[in-house]
């Protein structure tokens, strides 16, 4: 009965989050120079990559969704400007061309955006006509592909010796390219110098998982709903999530008092708790391995065929403090679809959990 709610609950808090649209005010300009002005839906830099969805007004119920080929540039208000941007992906085994869109920060005698997919940070630099393709060190496929940026650093930077030197101080983050491209341009051409990056505020996420691992006499159940918040400026790797999260632990214990015989007996905990924890994702791949700490609010009913005492236990049916920390790792099928593996320790040693995740 309890994870029959426990599933209901977080299907219907998925469904009603995922119903809200929220958006911010900002414009598009067409193919053909129009420009509207409206609302733009919010999303990560990740979603904006083929499209946008935009509308002319809140009160319209829907969102039109426009492909690179019906807008040349959007802008949010007080936020980010994008343009479509065309450029050889050279990351690929046969290099071909590419249009996406992209976010502007600097323009001058070189101009450069960013723009990310799949949790990869990428960077285009040079003429409007002619961008180059930035990348670092990353898996692709099932080897290990060496980055470029260090050596394009160098290309552009040959007629600059004051920028030049700083090559390797440069690491591959927005704030460090920025100022390198900043000081370029004003090297080779000082009144050309524009930027246009705004700091990116924190991202919340609605994160609902449900999993489990069947291991005949053992067995784990899982469904959790989180509140994942990241500042991409700070760490977009690092993230603090709060949320409701309850786990059926089923254990078989050996009975220590049979000496003659192994009797085992079996354990039902069924956890509920609501976690505080810091995470952070070692990779930005798709492929995303993933460390936590943290505390929660825990509380446990216990359900044994053998008769034990739960005196001493701090936690039975009744909501205390305890430590969580765990591993896993996160694939991402789809920007809002994961599969998941989490094996943590709260309240006891959990077995790893194997599910699918729901990025609301």
């Amino acid at each position: 009965m309890k994870l029959t709610i426990a599933c209901y609950f977080l299907i219907s808090f998925a469904l009603c989050a995922h119903a809200q649209n929220t958006s911010n005010p900002g414009y598009i300009v067409r193919i053909n120079g129009d420009t509207l002005r409206g609302f733009l839906k919010t999303e990560v830099a990740g979603d904006l990559l083929n499209e946008v969805k935009f509308k002319t007004s809140l009160d319209e119920q829907d969102f039109t969704v426009y492909k690179t080929d019906a807008v040349k540039s959007f802008k949010f208000d007080e936020g980010n400007l994008y343009r479509v941007v065309s450029f050889i992906n050279a990351l690929i085994d046969s290099a071909s061309s590419r249009v996406c869109f992209a976010k502007l920060l600097v323009t001058g005698e070189y101009n450069l955006y960013s723009f990310m997919e799949h949790g990869n940070l990428y960077f285009l630099a040079g003429k409007e006509a002619e961008l180059h393709f930035l990348f670092d060190s990353e898996l692709h496929g099932e080897s290990s592909v060496r980055g470029n940026y260090q050596n394009e650093l160098n290309f552009f930077s040959a007629n600059c010796e004051t920028v030049r030197y700083r090559i390797e101080r440069t690491s591959f983050s927005e704030k460090d390219m920025m100022n390198f491209f900043k000081d370029l341009d004003a090297c080779l051409a000082p009144s050309s110098v524009v930027s246009y990056y705004h700091k990116e505020k924190s991202r919340a996420n609605l994160i609902a998982f449900v999993g489990g691992l069947p291991l005949g006499n053992r067995s784990q159940f899982t469904a959790d709903l989180a509140l994942r918040v990241v500042n991409p400026h700070i760490n977009p790797q690092f993230s603090v999530n709060i949320g409701l999260r309850y786990a059926d632990v089923v254990k078989q214990n050996l009975d220590l008092d049979y000496t003659v015989a192994s009797i085992y007996y079996k354990e039902t905990y069924h956890i509920t708790s609501i976690p505080l924890s810091f995470q952070y994702n070692i990779t930005r791949s798709r492929f995303q391995p993933f460390v936590y700490v943290g505390f929660s609010a825990t509380t446990v009913d216990l359900v044994s065929s053998f008769p034990i005492s739960t005196a001493g236990d701090l936690y039975y049916h009744k909501f205390n403090m305890a430590f969580l920390a765990g591993v896993g790792v996160e694939y991402y099928i789809k920007q809002w679809l994961i599969a998941k593996v989490d094996w943590r320790y709260e309240y006891l040693l959990q077995y790893p959990a194997l599910g699918i995740s729901f990025k609301l």
